[in-house]
């Protein structure tokens, strides 16, 4: 029996009960405290899962200098050194790579008005970050006193 047909005998079974509120108890015991969904959701995703042009998106992420750059070039590349690697941080943006028939390479740069769009931007976080910061000490001062 596979997992739809047990989720559909699951919900006739709880359907067939004599309570008043079947529909909520069905949501709660089986989507809401245990995380299951419904057949129809259950079988909608299959129907997605069988479609071949779907892609596995996988985020790689970590502190800086924690050898990201080194693992992906370990692992897709034979350990050859494709993604940058250095002292320094390197790879500060985002990093997208995907299969291809062809190898290949695209790189999209900033524009002089992305790089603005971005100081600027950073300029109004930090002030607002300071001015956090100087509100939070006040506070914590006078909680002192």
């Amino acid at each position: 029996m596979n997992i739809i047909e047990r989720i559909s005998n699951v919900e006739s079974f709880l359907n067939k009960q004599n309570t008043k509120n079947n529909a909520e108890f069905i949501e709660y015991a089986i989507i809401n405290k245990k995380g299951i969904k419904s057949k129809i959701e259950l079988e909608n995703d299959l129907e997605k899962m069988k479609d071949q042009s779907r892609l596995l998106k996988v985020g790689i992420i970590g502190r800086v200098k924690a050898g990201k750059s080194s693992l992906l070039n370990a692992l897709l590349f034979d350990g050859e050194n494709i993604l940058p690697k250095a002292a320094t941080p390197m790879t500060a943006a985002l990093t997208v790579m995907e299969y291809g028939e062809k190898i290949r390479a695209e790189i999209d740069f900033f524009t002089q008005q992305d790089i603005d769009n971005i100081e600027s931007e950073s300029k109004k976080y930090l002030n607002a970050f300071e001015q956090k910061k100087k509100e939070n000490l006040m506070n914590y001062e006078k909680k002192a006193n």
